[in-house]
Order: structure tokens, then sequence, then C-alpha cells
């Protein structure tokens, strides 16, 4: 990395982050609008900061921590795919909607953390994350803005994006997408595209 300042002020804001976790993964103050029931999404974000900063830093201690908390969340996925929208410090759903942007946004975290670590255990939950997902997903419509896209939450009326297709959820989704097919093609040692660009 060039400027070692930015590099500095980065690793301090991520270690002191991580310094924050408690012992069964818990990230406080990790949402914007409900510190003490957050968002998937917002805990999706952190985890993505801990596993690329940690990758990009050379740093195990950031990588430990992303998967103290990924794996805290893969024991939340359900058999069918669906996970809580938001989550009590003790990992229990706080809510019984989904959030689609926090499933697509983990189905990433899970696949670096495999990609990074060679461990295809953060793989396991993958699939049934994505088929959650694009059951959801409108593929009829003849509004452009519609069709294919991932909404807010699902139901559609939950808490987070309610009635909205969103354009980061849809991002996100295509990138779990690409990156798990990329694995099933060449296998996890490979390196992809989507992974350098990560």
């Amino acid at each position: 990395m060039g400027d070692h300042k930015f590099t500095g002020a980065a690793a301090h804001s991520l270690r002191a982050a991580a310094g924050l976790q408690a012992p069964n993964g818990w990230l406080p103050h990790c949402c914007l609008s409900d510190p003490d029931r957050p968002l998937l999404h917002t805990l999706a974000y952190a985890i993505g900061g801990l596993v690329e900063g940690g990758r990009v830093l050379g740093d195990p201690r950031l990588l430990r921590a992303a998967e103290r908390t990924a794996g805290a969340l893969m024991a939340a996925v359900r058999a069918d795919g669906w996970m809580p929208g938001r989550y009590r410090s003790d990992w229990s759903p706080a809510v019984r909607w989904s959030c689609l942007t926090g499933q697509a946004q983990m189905a990433n975290n899970w696949i670096r953390l495999a990609e990074i670590t060679g461990d295809s255990q953060w793989l396991e939950p993958v699939p049934v994350v994505l088929q959650f997902v694009k059951r959801t997903q409108n593929r009829r419509s003849r509004e452009p803005g519609v069709r294919g896209g991932i909404k807010g939450a699902w139901p559609v009326g939950g808490a987070y994006g309610a009635y909205e297709v969103l354009n980061w959820a849809t991002k996100f989704f295509a990138d779990a997408l690409m990156r798990h097919e990329a694995i099933q093609t060449n296998g996890l040692g490979a390196a992809s595209v989507i992974s350098v660009l990560a």
C-alpha cells in the first residue's frame, strides 16, 4: 500500500473495532439506526471490513475477528436459507423479516473467507442463502427497474428498504453469484477476477 499514514489509520480503526468484539462474535455499535439490534446489512459491512482489512494488512487477528462474527451468523441460517434482518447480542432473531441485502453480503463474506483461509466450511451456507434470495426475485416483470432486482427485505414490507428494489442489494447478489460460480468452476484455490477485485 502506498501512503503509510492512511494504512496506519485504517489499521488502527480496524483493530479498535475488533477490540470491541464480544467472545461470541458480537460487534457492538454496528448499526446506524438501532445499535442494540443491528441490521444484518451493517453487520455484514463490518465483517467485510475486517476480512479485507485483515487480508490487505496481513493481520490474522482481524481475520479471526471476522471469522467469529461470520461463524455466529452462519449458525443463524435456517434450513431454507432465511436469516433474520436484525439480531440481538446473543445472536437471537430480533425481527421476523429478512434483510436480503445483508444475506447477499454474507454470501460474499463467507466466500471471501473461504478464498482467503482455504477453509471450505465457509462455503456451506452459501448455496442455500443464495437460493433463498433467488426465490424472492421477480424475473418476469416487464418493468426493467423491477425485473431481476433484489428487494430490501422479505417479506417486502420488512423494515429495511420496504417495498423497494435496491441497486446495492442487487449488486451484492450479483457479486455473490459470480464468486460462487467461479469457485464451482475453478475450485477454491484458483484466483479469479472477482476475488482480485474484492
